[in-house]
């Protein structure tokens, strides 16, 4: 099992890049030789952009040297970056310190802020923060000093306020901008550097790591098996009889559009096949050919996806799989669209033996996230999870009290350090 996971650029995507960007440029060049002033200058910057852009597509391309090393004890920034100084009060503009090759536990790391396709920010602590909250609530636990407490009971009580006075003044915030897009499933990096920070448990996030790996870099591990790490369970009343009706947003009508379209895009098959003998009778239709054969594996790719999730759904809703448990699994972001203002979200999942990707969308629901991870239900004797939504709208079987006391619980969850 490997101990870390090294990150490097995204070679062949940035090959690929690149490419497309000599491609656009060769097709502005003729503008340069048009007799317009404005065109000329139009195409001149078009091609001096392109070949630019991918002049640095093809040094990323070529450069295979390791950026981010994560393990289960930090993360190890190689790539050259700097560190943005904060003032504690917010991210207002600070000294800057350049660095290169620097590890930082995760202990260290406060949170994670990604917004794609942009750099992922990571804010930082000199000083653990659990560190000061542990102190803070020893403090706090302690008896208050009775009336007739000496002097020096009263100096020993107020020196400690000042050591964690004085810690928490020397502690200094700071920043990190790293651009993830470049790298190897660099998208889905910020969503595991989250988890990793909020986990406090070191052999849950190896376990964690090796989920990543196995989703994300299966040929690192060759055929050894790789068992995906247990999900922490925690305690909740649940009535006996519920059920899940959906994972995430769902969009029924696409579904139905993906089946008509593939239907009839193998009757068009079929009826060019059906008429090979009559070449005459086909010729109309041959030009539909090719887009027949991609929209039937475009929405046959579609309807596939919808029905793993029919499958958890239904091993889920079993009788024999209730009561649930309630459990926190990592989830990425699969990406977002601005317009539509939705994010898109997949977990992987053993099915039949093999890891699968369940994807799913914000639209009509918001996931609740704990510690860098999200809430979900798991059958009771073990399975693929579902996520549960903040207002429980995918939950059906429950009454007004039931709902209302599952939601307590959960907000509850959801609010603890």
């Amino acid at each position: 099992m490997p101990a870390e996971i090294r990150i490097t650029n995204a070679r062949l995507k940035s090959l690929l890049m690149s490419l497309i960007s000599f491609a656009i440029a060769a097709a502005a060049s003729p503008l340069l030789f048009v007799g317009s002033l404005k065109s000329v200058l139009s195409g001149a910057f078009i091609v001096l952009f392109c070949l630019v852009f991918a002049v640095l597509l093809l040094y990323r391309a070529a450069d295979s040297r390791t950026k981010l090393v994560l393990n289960a004890d930090g993360i190890r920034i190689v790539q050259a970056f700097a560190e943005k100084e904060l003032d504690g009060v917010g991210a207002k503009s600070g000294s800057k310190t350049k660095r290169e090759n620097v590890f930082y536990p995760w202990e260290l790391v406060n949170s994670v802020v990604f917004v794609y396709p942009f750099p992922a920010t990571l804010y930082l602590n000199s000083e653990p923060a659990r560190k000061f909250k542990a102190e803070l609530e020893e403090l706090e636990a302690e008896q208050p000093l009775p009336d007739n407490a000496t002097l020096e009971q009263m100096e020993a009580r107020v020196a400690k306020y000042l050591r964690l006075s004085e810690s928490m003044t020397r502690q200094r915030d700071f920043s990190i901008t790293l651009p993830v897009m470049y790298l190897l499933h660099g998208k889905h990096l910020p969503d595991l550097i989250r988890t990793l920070a909020a986990e406090s448990d070191k052999s849950r996030r190896q376990a964690m790591l090796d989920g990543f790996c196995q989703t994300f870099f299966p040929k690192a591990l060759g055929s050894r098996p790789v068992a995906p790490p247990e999900p922490r369970e925690f305690p909740v009343c649940l009535p006996a009889q519920v059920s899940i009706r959906s994972i995430g947003g769902g969009y029924p009508l696409a579904n139905i559009l993906c089946a008509l379209m593939l239907i009839g895009s193998l009757a068009i098959v079929a009826l060019i096949v059906r008429n090979v003998p009559n070449p005459t009778d086909i010729r109309g239709f041959l030009p539909l050919l090719p887009f027949a054969v991609i929209t039937a594996a475009a929405c046959g790719w579609q309807l596939s996806r919808y029905r793993r999730r029919r499958a958890v759904l239904a091993a889920i809703n079993r009788p024999e799989a209730q009561p649930w448990k309630l459990v926190a699994i990592p989830i990425y972001i699969a990406g977002t669209n601005r317009k539509l203002r939705r994010t898109y979200y997949f977990y992987p999942v053993p099915i039949n033996g093999k890891i699968r990707e369940i994807t799913f969308s914000d639209h009509n629901f918001q996931p609740v996230r704990r510690h860098g991870q999200y809430l979900a239900f798991a059958p009771q004797g073990g399975g693929a999870p579902v996520p549960i939504d903040a207002e429980l709208r995918n939950i059906s079987g429950l009454d007004a009290d039931e709902r209302r006391k599952l939601l307590r619980q959960i907000k509850e969850l959801e609010a603890e350090f």
